[in-house]
């Protein structure tokens, strides 16, 4: 099979990016505390991303609020409270998702 063309716009359709939003939102789990984790506080990061790229800035501002307490209940900002055998690589993945 060919790769399509950049003009071909046949092969542009498909879900859009709210469809995805939709189903990530809805794996949320209704209890909060649930979200406590390293991948709670990714997905509230992304999806906090995904209001300001679609300028819904209550979608923005909800994730981030989220975003912030699971950090500060956490203390995800303080690499002293990290895991002493974690490598270089999550190092870095915590220190940009924490910088974020």
């Amino acid at each position: 099979m060919a790769i399509p063309g950049p003009w071909m716009t046949s092969h542009l359709g498909g879900p859009t990016s709210d469809t995805f939003f939709g189903a990530a939102e809805a794996l949320i789990p209704q209890r909060l505390g649930d979200l406590s984790n390293l991948s709670g506080m990714r997905t509230c990061a992304m999806l906090a991303l995904y209001g300001l790229h679609v300028d819904k800035l209550d979608t923005l501002h909800r994730y981030l609020g989220i975003y912030h307490g699971i950090v500060a209940i956490g203390s995800f900002h303080d690499e002293r409270n990290w895991p002493g055998d974690i490598g270089i690589v999550e190092v870095e993945m915590r220190r940009r998702l924490v910088w974020l």
